[in-house]
């Protein structure tokens, strides 16, 4: 709670002593959070901002989720869709994920040598 005057601060409270990298993180999180400023005036309330109601529900998360990464990557939402054969979804996930045995990826792996003709 603040006194009368007091300038507010975030100060975080963990029930067990951090480790060095999650002490990194929070001192990461702190600076991202000096550029906000507490409201004493008002309640401190959660509000969900994907749904007009402001209440956090499974289908509104989906729903947005799936609306960023159609922003990102048009083509996934195809596959995740499953408007495609398995096959193409397979082919498609192993692609992405640089599973596809092409010469340049075996020769990078050391499987052949860069000058052999595949």
């Amino acid at each position: 709670m603040l006194q009368e005057g007091e300038e507010p601060a975030w100060n975080l409270l963990f029930k067990r002593r951090l480790r060095v990298w999650q002490e990194e993180q929070k001192q990461r999180l702190l600076q991202k959070l000096q550029g906000y400023q507490m409201d004493r005036s008002r309640d401190d309330i959660m509000e969900w901002r994907w749904n007009a109601n402001k209440i956090f529900s499974l289908s509104s998360a989906y729903a947005e989720w799936e609306n960023q990464m159609q922003n990102q990557n048009g083509w996934l939402s195809v596959i995740w869709r499953n408007l495609c054969p398995p096959k193409i979804e397979v082919f498609v996930r192993q692609a992405v994920q640089n599973r596809i045995a092409t010469g340049s990826i075996l020769c990078s792996r050391g499987i052949f040598a860069s000058g052999n003709d595949l």
